[in-house]
């Protein structure tokens, strides 16, 4: 399992965690348009943290989460 979070969490200490990510990302950013059961793709030599979705979805969220604010 793979866990994102923009603070530090009790019990992360098993599997690859992901802290501190700007809360700033979200905002109007990619992490904003993510929904429960999307692909995340994590290689971390690479340093590489992708959403595996369409960029007509990826522009589709974003209109949608713009209509919300």
């Amino acid at each position: 399992m793979l866990r994102i979070s923009v603070v530090a969490l009790s019990g992360t200490r098993f599997g690859t965690v992901i802290l501190h990510v700007y809360p700033e990302a979200a905002d109007g950013g990619i992490l904003g348009i993510v929904q429960e059961g999307d692909e995340i793709t994590l290689d971390v030599n690479k340093r590489l943290l992708q959403l595996n979705i369409s960029a007509e979805e990826i522009a589709s969220g974003k209109r949608k989460r713009s209509q919300r604010i």
